[in-house]
C-alpha cells in the first residue's frame, strides 16, 4: 500500500466537526509556513505523495447543496448538515497548480497529486501548459484528480459552464492527454477545439500524466472506469468503499481495460489521539485502532491511503500528526509500509 499526506491549501471540504475538537477549530493553519514545514517533514518521512485541493474562491452561501451533504447555507431542507459544516467564505484558499509547482521546488522524493482539479474551472491547453511544466521541472511526479466540480457561484465566477460541466470535463481530460502525447495535435469537440497546425512543447516527462478520477455519484464511476487511471474515493466508509470499488472493477473490465493497471484511492480524515475518537471509519482515534482501519483499508483492496489531518489550529499540529504516523503507526502496519525511493540524481537534456 501507498500512503499520501495532504498538505492543506483551503479547509477540508468544510467537514471539520468530523475531526475530534473539529467544530472549535476557529483559526486554520493554512498558509507558506505550513507549506514549507509540513511538506518537508512529509519528505522526510516517506509519504508517497503529498495532495493539495482545487477550490478558487467560496461564495458566503451556495444555491447548491454539497455532494457529501455539508451544508452549504442553501437554507434548503435537503441541505442536512451541521451548524459547523457551514461555508468559511473568510478562510483562504491557495491556488492548486500555483501551489503545485512550488511543492515541486520543495521536494525530491514525493509525488505531488491534486485531489481534485475541478476540470472546468480553467482553459484546457493552459492547464495541460502547467501540469506538464511542472512534470518536467520535478522529474516526473505528477499525479492528477480530476472532478467535474459541484460549487455553482465559483463556475460563474471563473466564466465556467456549470450546466455541461461533465462533458466539458470529458472533453478537457480527452483534450489534454492529445496535447500532452501527440506530435501534431487535432481537438475537435463540442465544447473544445484546438486550431490546426499548433505544437505543444516540452511534453510531459510521463506520457501521459496520470489522471485519476474522483467522486462517488454513479456518472463519477463511469468516468473513472471509462477516462481514468484510478479512482479517487472521497472519504468512503469500508462498506461504501468496497461495494463502489465493485463498481468501478465490473465497469473498468465491462471497457475491455486492464483491471491491474487500475488504481484505487480512498481520501479518509486522519487523528492519532491518546482516547478513541467516534465510531466511524475515518483514521481518527488511538494508534492501535487507526492502524486496524488502514489494515481493513488495504484488505478492501484501497492501493493509495490519502491521509488527511485537521488543517490547524497550527503547523506544528500538523506536523505533531505527522510524527505520530511515523512513530506510532508505522510500527504496527510495518509489513504494509514502505517508505517512498530516495531521489535519484537527474540528468538535464539541452
Amino acid at each position: 500500500m501507498e500512503f499520501g499526506f495532504d498538505i492543506p491549501n483551503m479547509h477540508h471540504g468544510l467537514g471539520l466537526e468530523a475531526y475530534v475538537g473539529g467544530s472549535n477549530i476557529k483559526r486554520l493553519a493554512i498558509g507558506p509556513e505550513t507549506f514549507d514545514r509540513l511538506t518537508a517533514r512529509a519528505e522526510d518521512i516517506g509519504f508517497h505523495t503529498l495532495w493539495i485541493a482545487d477550490h478558487i474562491l467560496f461564495p458566503d452561501s451556495s444555491s447548491v447543496a454539497h455532494p457529501l451533504n455539508y451544508r452549504s447555507n442553501t437554507g434548503r431542507d435537503d441541505d442536512p448538515g451541521a451548524e459547523g459544516t457551514k461555508v468559511r467564505s473568510g478562510d483562504p484558499i491557495y491556488e492548486a497548480l500555483s501551489l503545485l509547482g512550488f511543492l515541486g521546488g520543495r521536494t525530491s522524493r514525493c509525488r505531488l497529486g491534486i485531489g481534485i482539479l475541478v476540470i472546468p474551472y480553467r482553459n484546457p491547453v493552459l492547464m495541460a501548459k502547467m501540469l506538464a511544466t511542472i512534470d518536467v521541472l520535478t522529474g516526473g511526479r505528477v499525479t492528477v484528480g480530476a472532478g467535474v466540480g459541484w460549487l455553482k457561484e465559483s463556475f460563474d465566477a471563473v466564466g465556467a459552464d456549470y450546466e455541461h460541466r461533465g462533458a466539458v470535463t470529458d472533453e478537457f481530460i480527452d483534450a489534454m492527454r492529445t496535447l500532452w502525447t501527440s506530435d501534431a495535435p487535432v481537438i475537435e469537440g463540442t465544447h473544445f477545439s484546438l486550431p490546426t497546425g499548433m505544437r505543444f512543447l516540452p511534453k510531459p516527462i510521463q506520457q501521459p500524466i496520470p489522471i485519476l478520477i474522483g467522486g462517488s455519484s454513479p456518472r463519477a464511476l463511469r468516468r473513472a472506469a471509462a477516462r481514468g487511471d484510478g479512482w479517487i474515493a472521497p472519504y468512503q466508509s469500508l462498506d461504501q468503499f468496497i461495494s463502489n470499488r465493485g463498481r468501478v472493477l465490473a465497469l473498468v473490465e465491462g471497457n475491455g481495460r486492464d483491471p491491474s493497471k487500475f488504481k484505487f484511492v480512498n481520501q479518509v480524515r486522519f487523528q492519532v489521539l491518546d482516547e478513541d475518537g467516534p465510531p466511524t471509519d475515518d483514521c481518527i482515534g488511538k494508534p492501535e485502532r487507526v492502524a486496524q482501519l488502514i489494515r481493513a483499508f488495504a484488505e478492501a483492496g484501497v492501493d493509495h491511503l490519502q491521509l488527511k489531518p485537521a488543517p490547524g489550529p497550527s503547523t506544528d499540529s500538523m506536523i505533531e500528526q505527522a510524527d505520530r504516523f511515523a512513530d506510532q503507526i508505522v510500527p504496527l502496519i510495518g509489513d504494509l509500509w514502505q517508505p517512498a525511493p530516495l531521489p535519484r540524481a537527474r540528468e538535464y537534456q539541452p
